[in-house]
């Protein structure tokens, strides 16, 4: 199994993504679950057409980036929300253009990295917060000059921390409207 996407645990699942066709020799394509105790494949799974970079978690949601264009042959371009205890594909506004190489989830609202040119209905350089209860971004832009290659929100301060190829490292406020 070659996994893109760090793993996601919770206390009932492990959740990978990547390139992979079958966990356990059980078919899943680029995403699945897997029992944390005994790390055999759970019937959790979606059909997805691309490579799965990043996987979040927020609210019961489970949030997954990457170049593909659809799960379950249904739209997603780029970003794609799941139910996290059914696997079920939920309706979201979340797109962008280019493939969301990270995410992270806090607070009501996703932060996408990579190279994207338009998130959530407007254009941004790189990094854009998106907000999960309509899809849109944020005012917040702070237009990274390169692709965003890491990206860690500490959400009691609502601070993001992010690394470009050019190691540049900044400290970003996020505001909450």
């Amino acid at each position: 199994v070659q996994t893109c996407a760090l793993p996601i645990s919770t206390r009932d699942a492990v959740f990978a993504g990547g390139c992979f066709a079958a966990l356990n020799g059980e078919p899943r394509a680029r995403i699945g679950a897997v029992d944390p105790w005994a790390g055999a494949t759970l019937p959790w799974e979606a059909l997805i057409d691309g490579r799965v970079f990043q996987l979040a978690v927020e609210g019961g949601v489970l949030y997954a980036g990457g170049a593909f264009a659809q799960v379950n042959s249904t739209p997603r371009n780029g970003i794609a929300a799941f139910d996290l205890d059914s696997g079920a594909l939920k309706e979201t506004l979340l797109e962008q253009t280019g493939p969301a190489s990270l995410l992270e989830a806090a607070d009501g609202m996703v932060l996408v990295g990579g190279a994207q040119l338009t998130a959530g209905g407007k254009a941004r350089q790189n990094i854009a917060a998106l907000d999960l209860a309509t899809g849109l971004a944020t005012d917040w832009n702070p237009k990274a000059n390169d692709a965003v290659e890491s990206l860690a929100i500490r959400s009691e301060e609502h601070t993001s921390e992010l690394q470009s190829p050019c190691n540049l490292v900044c400290r970003l406020l996020l505001e909450k409207k």
